[in-house]
């Protein structure tokens, strides 16, 4: 059993994300949020996409890891990061038809620093 979730360190430093936004591409999800360094040395941040499916079609996994960015920061700096979700990736295995199908209606986005992060940043979107 791990000691700590995937993606969830010991931090020197505190961060602030706001300004998420997200946007539905022809091929995929993109997604932007800013990103500041609150703490007094430069350290790196890892930024996490999470997405959660409808689920009104095919049973799956509350959420899964979709995108991730490295991004180092020096202390005050901020800096918006872009991501990107292939809508190929959202893809699920229709057992009926052996098709790869994508899931209509609204998908939850989770940007955060580990998977149960009670500070992430959540919005929908349409597909």
């Amino acid at each position: 059993m791990p000691r700590y979730a995937f993606g969830h360190g010991l931090w020197c430093t505190r961060f602030h994300r706001h300004a998420l936004s997200v946007r539905l591409g022809r091929t995929a999800i993109e997604v932007a949020v800013a990103v500041r360094n609150d703490g007094e040395i430069a350290v790196d941040e890892v930024v996490q996409v999470y997405v959660g499916y409808p689920g009104t079609v095919s049973p799956r996994v509350a959420q899964s890891l979709k995108a991730f960015a490295r991004v180092r920061l020096a202390p005050g700096e901020t800096r918006v990061v872009r991501l990107a979700v292939p809508l190929n990736a959202l893809r699920y295995r229709d057992p009926v038809t052996h098709s790869w199908k994508l899931e209509t209606g609204p998908h939850r986005i989770v940007v955060g620093r580990f998977a149960a992060d009670p500070d992430a940043l959540v919005t929908t979107v349409g597909l």
